[in-house]
């Protein structure tokens, strides 16, 4: 759900909801300790469950502009939540281990895992709060001033026992912080834009220590440089940004436990970099979009033996282009390139996952409903149904592989 009411042509209030109730079900083969000393004999676990996910989001914003002693006034009041409930049971056992160079398939037998013995339950409740004002001086100068204030409360466990047992033994964790922002734009010259951003951010770590132990939340503080341009058809328009990030207790597999399951605080991360993107109307009729990231980030504190090895599933390299064509003004059509850079697979580096390029299609159809608007719309990702690896699950116990081609429709109704 997601409606505007219109005060006046300054003042609106907005309001969405989304709702989520889903389950995953079936047989499931994963490694549990890894390969063997031969490097070659891998030992699996076989299971066969079910997972229930319900989740709750939404939030209301009350947006309005005003001019007070010369300046104007962009403002922003709202609040935000969210609400998760996990809970997992399946049957697990050890079975046969298999020759990842000669693999003999279709040699389990799940249906002999009779008896339910892992249990997982998780519940989280987030609540925020957020005000930014955005003050325009002298139609060249813009300042950004904004905070917000966030209290959630996480807990998650496993048992052997049963799915009450779980949520019994279940910790719940408090935790809430205020994360300011500030940015500043001065426009240098009509088509010259130069703007530098402060943002502090907050996330609570829903992760599981073998010893049951709370985790500290994560923290983060971004800083931002960047040069802004715009044709004087305001046809193209560019953005050139440096960012430098640190983001500490973040966590990581904990290396004394097979089971990837567990986690342990991996220290403080730091993120340094470029982004660029160029954004232009070629024709009437065709529209490109160009992006292109280049990321470095490290471990720099650690626990562990980390300090200095990248992070996971982070490329160096990444980009996208995307082009849409608009044949009628009802009728337009899209295709784009998204291409990713090799990245490490763990935080021990010990392996990496290839680069591959996906492409992506798009189609949507608008029409006009008296003064309102119908539009269809239709998705194709993956359109050559390429092989590739998405990422890691963070260890080198677990890599997911790309979704195949899938198509996805969608229906929006404005009024």
């Amino acid at each position: 759900m997601d409606w505007t009411y219109r005060f006046n042509d300054d003042w609106k209030i907005t309001q969405r909801y989304l709702f989520k109730d889903w389950s995953l079900s079936g047989p499931t083969l994963f490694n549990f300790a890894g390969l063997r000393a031969d490097l070659r004999t891998l030992d699996r676990v076989a299971s066969k469950g079910v997972q229930d996910v319900m989740t709750h989001s939404g939030n209301i914003d009350l947006n309005g502009k005003f001019e007070i002693f010369g300046s104007k006034h962009n403002l922003l009041v709202g609040f935000d939540g969210f609400h998760a409930l996990t809970n997992a049971h399946s049957a697990q056992a050890p079975t046969a281990p298999i020759d990842i160079y000669a693999p003999v398939y279709g040699q389990v037998d799940f249906d002999a895992l009779a008896r339910e013995n892992a249990f997982f339950y998780r519940r989280e409740s987030w609540a925020g709060a957020y005000l930014q004002d955005q003050i325009t001086l002298f139609d060249r100068l813009q300042i950004l001033l904004g905070g917000r204030y966030d209290s959630v409360t996480t807990g998650s466990n496993f048992s052997p026992v049963s799915l009450p047992a779980a949520e019994l033994g279940r910790r719940p964790a408090n935790d809430d912080a205020f994360s300011p922002r500030a940015g500043l734009l001065y426009r240098a010259q009509d088509w010259l834009s130069l703007y530098g951003s402060y943002s502090e951010s907050f996330s609570a770590n829903n992760g599981v220590s073998a010893g049951g132990e709370k985790f500290d939340p994560q923290r983060g503080k971004q800083y931002e440089l960047g040069i802004k341009t715009e044709s004087a058809d305001q046809r193209f328009s560019s953005t050139l940004a440096f960012f430098y990030l640190t983001k500490s207790n973040m966590l990581t597999d904990d290396p004394n436990r097979a089971d990837p399951n567990f986690q342990i605080l991996a220290g403080q991360i730091r993120s340094r970099g470029i982004e660029f993107d160029l954004a232009g109307q070629v024709t009437d009729r065709l529209h490109l979009l160009g992006t292109y990231a280049y990321t470095q980030v490290n471990y720099t504190q650690d626990f562990d033996g980390l300090q200095g090895h990248r992070v996971e599933n982070v490329p160096r390299h990444q980009g996208s282009l995307w082009g849409t064509w608009q044949f009628n003004q009802a009728f337009k059509a899209g295709l784009g390139a998204v291409a990713v850079g090799p990245r490490p697979g763990d935080s021990d580096n010990s392996y990496m996952l290839p680069g591959y390029v996906r492409l992506d299609a798009m189609a949507a159809y608008t029409h006009k409903v008296g003064e309102h608007r119908l539009t269809a719309q239709l998705n194709i990702n993956n359109l050559l149904d390429k092989e590739y690896y998405a990422n890691s699950a963070g260890s080198n116990l677990g890599v997911i592989p790309g979704a195949p081609i899938n198509v996805l429709g969608s229906l929006k109704y404005e009024f």
